[in-house]
């Protein structure tokens, strides 16, 4: 599940590599800036409806995408079982993305991904999901400009 303002395609890589790994994988391409992350959240529970069957089903998420997934994991919408991995998700928010939404241009940029996600206010993360969460603090995004 790809980050705030990606196409999705920057997912490729990973993609394949998983791929050659046994893993069977799909990209799950969404708007980040015309819909909430709790409705892309609602349109990927749409997306895997019968996926599952029964099997473990994981998930790699990127950014705003760990949003999503907690929003699809919220009030146990997907109980399937499953592994999730978290690259520098902003769980609790982004700094950036709430300096960002004090400007109309920056509000116009992230669109509707701030709505219970980057500005903060989303769900919890569940806490029997097993989680591995990689993160740091010196990304190489727009973050570094305005922090």
């Amino acid at each position: 599940v790809h980050g705030v303002l990606m196409p999705g395609w920057e997912m490729l890589l990973l993609r394949q590599r998983l791929q050659r790994n046994g893993f069977n994988c799909c990209l799950f391409r969404y708007s980040s800036r015309r819909r909430s992350p709790a409705e892309n959240a609602a349109h990927l529970e749409k997306v895997l409806q019968g996926s599952a069957r029964g099997n473990p089903l994981h998930f790699v998420a990127h950014s705003l995408g760990g949003i999503v997934l907690a929003h699809l994991f919220a009030g146990d919408r997907w109980t399937a079982d499953g592994r999730v991995v978290l690259l520098g998700s902003p769980l609790a928010g982004s700094c950036t993305a709430r300096q960002l939404d004090r400007f109309r241009c920056g509000r116009w940029l992230l669109g509707r991904s701030l709505e219970g996600g980057l500005a903060g206010g989303g769900p919890e993360w569940p806490a029997g999901r097993e989680t591995l969460v990689i993160a740091g603090n010196r990304g190489p995004g727009v973050g570094q400009l305005l922090t």
